[in-house]
């Protein structure tokens, strides 16, 4: 009699497992719509020897184009139906433990409305698998070689222009005994001229101008007031000492060969001056000019407005340049991507 009883207990305790290792575990039950040309996509864990059941009805009766399920990892599919309404409990043997993709699709233009169950049926001693699929996002970094031009050394160096000592006769000498009053003097700026001076010194005695020539010089103050370190110039204007001068004369910034030549030829009224750039009756000066004036071919015409006497003049144009020296370099340039990747936990 124990013996009958314990063998009806055994009977039982393994029913009961049967039907506990049978009980289907549902994963999704709802109604999606399907717009025209769309998808709808599920992701669950399953186990090897797991069966999805899978239940689906077109609402509307017009069918969907197809329903689709493939491993997540290796893109393998393991079930596809075409042009489906309605599909009961139909049961798929599930090969691998992973990440299963479920899609619906629908190739009409115009909507649909499908009826979704999903259910898991464990393979015996899985049942507390968990097939919640996570996501995180993962980052990849590739690189890619440029080539860059970067600057090595710059630096700001005066260059002289003009060196020039001339005689003006005054205007009855130059008319009635031969001789100049006016002379012109051009120059050409640089490339990457940043700004320019011009010193002009004026004295009836020669003897002057050639000891000023001798003591002074534009370009020697301009070096030693330049910054030695960086090689930047900001010095003001006042920095530089203008030498001495004894009589007058006037200086015009002229802007091109026709102008200078009208100048010259005594046309006054058909040739045009800068004023900035321009003095009059000065005997020595200092000028400085930048912005507009930083390019191109100019002339210094110099007159001598004295109707009686001559007068010497010394002139000296002198630009800054900035001088820079480029080097090439290869850079990593990086391109970030990034992904979303399916996972199970650990289960």
């Amino acid at each position: 009699m124990r013996i009958k009883s314990f063998f009806v207990i055994c009977i039982m305790f393994l029913f009961n497992e049967l039907i506990y290792a049978q009980t289907p575990i549902s994963l999704t039950d709802q109604t999606v719509k399907l717009g025209g040309l769309g998808e709808k996509y599920f992701y669950f864990g399953l186990h090897e020897g797991d069966q999805l059941q899978l239940n689906f009805e077109e609402l509307r009766k017009k069918g969907l184009k197809e329903i689709e399920i493939k491993e997540y990892a290796s893109g393998q599919s393991i079930y596809s139906e075409y042009e489906i309404k309605k599909i009961e409990g139909k049961q798929i043997v599930i090969p691998t433990t992973g990440i299963y993709q479920i899609r619906f699709y629908n190739a009409s233009l115009g909507k649909r409305i499908g009826k979704i169950g999903l259910t898991r049926i464990p393979v015996e001693g899985k049942e507390k698998f968990n097939s919640t699929v996570y996501w995180r996002t993962e980052y990849d970094t590739t690189y890619t070689q440029q080539e860059e031009k970067y600057l090595i050394k710059e630096e700001y160096l005066p260059k002289q222009l003009v060196k020039n000592e001339s005689y003006i006769n005054s205007g009855s000498n130059a008319t009635f005994k031969g001789g100049k009053s006016r002379v012109t003097i051009p120059f050409t700026l640089p490339l990457n001229t940043v700004e320019w001076y011009y010193e002009v010194v004026s004295d009836r005695k020669k003897e002057e101008i050639e000891r000023v020539g001798k003591t002074m010089n534009l370009i020697g103050q301009i070096t030693r007031l330049i910054d030695n370190n960086t090689g930047a110039i900001g010095f003001a204007l006042d920095a530089i000492a203008v030498p001495p001068g004894g009589d007058v004369c006037d200086v015009y910034l002229i802007s091109d060969y026709e102008n200078a030549s009208l100048f010259k030829r005594k046309q006054d009224g058909y040739w045009t001056r800068y004023p900035l750039g321009s003095r009059e009756n000065v005997k020595s000066d200092v000028v400085k000019l930048n912005g507009l004036f930083n390019w191109g071919t100019y002339y210094l015409g110099v007159k001598n407005p004295d109707s009686m006497h001559g007068v010497h003049v010394r002139l000296e144009v002198v630009a800054i340049v900035r001088n820079m020296e480029f080097g090439t370099r290869t850079l990593q340039i990086p391109h970030v991507s990034s992904r979303k990747v399916a996972y199970l936990k650990e289960n």
